[in-house]
């Protein structure tokens, strides 16, 4: 659909939230202590405009930590089943990045498309969740976005409103029939002028090419032989503390457990997120772990994201958020990592007496 600009003062937005609130649940950055998290809220005055980017990630709004599949009830031999009694809410997730928009193409990928079987819960999540992207106002130095393709196409490409601050006022870009029909009640907005029009576009402008600073983030071309005993996976399995920060904090991630628990005759089976770099993530029944390092782990993630996945969806499976850039409590940085890799590949290979003699 055609979008048309409307703007609106601070004021006229929480009143926004506000009366889209009375019709459909808000999730919104909501400051907690020192950090800005994206969590549900009850008032719009609670709604947070100004921060870099939320700790958490959108996926736990389409994914949850936890989610009951089905509960059942022995009895005897019988078993009966009931499926989970809630269905997902009407939503407003506001206040998203572009980056994190994006990542949506990845999880749709696997829970929507993958093998052409959709992930039923995760579906009617996503068919009932309006996406609301507020444009960043500035790039922290962690943030990759720009390094994987254009923040702005990112957000008209995956959010259905695009949300510009503009100093003193905010400009509406409703790129779908679902954000359209969200955009109300009228009298909050107003068409924008020419003037602001063009503030508009210079913010994209200016996130645009701050973003675009650092190189491109592409796939791994290279053969699995030349890069799967590359030394940087032993040096960063050496760092890295198997603590999942990084996958928990990825708005990318796709790995599940699903459990039973069932301490008498009543009992659930449930989803629930695992991650890649947890040491019992792969271990077989007989106990046998095909990853049995943390150096076998941290190839898996990066090259999950870097090489199999996108052979697999055509997604790379990064956003450049840089959470986990951020926030690694061991540096590990998947951009050195990368890098270190490609250089690695053109190297010039030794003379034949030369690795002869290092190994003597």
């Amino acid at each position: 659909m055609e979008s048309r600009t409307l703007v609106t003062d601070e004021k006229g937005l929480r009143n926004w939230l506000v009366a889209v609130a009375g019709r459909r649940r808000l999730i919104a950055p909501r400051r907690e202590g020192d950090i800005v998290l994206l969590a549900q809220v009850s008032s719009a005055d609670e709604v947070v405009l100004d921060f870099g980017i939320t700790r958490n990630s959108p996926r736990e709004v389409f994914f949850p930590l936890s989610e009951d599949l089905f509960s059942f009830r022995l009895n005897g031999r019988a078993i009966s089943i009931e499926p989970p009694r809630s269905q997902p809410a009407e939503t407003l997730l506001f206040g998203i990045r572009a980056c994190d928009a994006r990542s949506l193409a990845i999880t749709d990928a696997v829970f929507n498309e993958l093998g052409g079987r959709k992930d039923g819960s995760y579906a009617s999540r996503r068919e009932n969740t309006v996406l609301a992207v507020l444009w960043c106002n500035s790039v922290q130095p962690w943030c990759r976005c720009g390094s994987l393709g254009s923040p702005l196409e990112s957000a008209r490409g995956h959010a259905d409103i695009l949300i510009t601050p503009l100093g003193d006022s905010f400009a509406f870009d409703a790129f779908t029939e679902k954000g359209a029909s969200l955009v109300s009640p009228a009298e909050l907005f107003s068409p924008a002028s020419q003037e602001q029009a063009a503030r508009r576009d210079e913010a994209y402008g200016k996130i645009e090419e701050s973003a675009g600073r650092h190189p491109a983030l592409t796939p791994v071309e290279e053969d699995w032989d030349a890069i799967w005993d590359n030394p940087v996976w032993k040096e960063m399995g050496a760092r890295c503390l198997g603590c999942g920060v990084c996958t928990y904090l990825c708005p990318a991630c796709t790995c599940f457990d699903i459990l039973d628990e069932c301490p008498g005759d009543l009992g659930r089976r449930y989803k629930c997120w695992d991650s890649c770099q947890f040491r019992l993530f792969t271990v077989h029944t007989s106990g046998h772990n095909p990853r049995p390092d943390q150096a076998s782990r941290v190839r898996q993630r990066i090259l999950h994201k870097f090489k199999s996945g996108p052979a697999l969806t055509g997604l790379i499976g990064c956003v450049g958020c840089g959470r986990c850039l951020e926030l690694c409590p061991a540096g590990i940085s998947y951009v050195e990592i990368l890098e270190r890799l490609k250089q690695a590949a053109v190297a010039p290979a030794a003379p034949a007496g030369e690795g002869a003699a290092k190994d003597g």
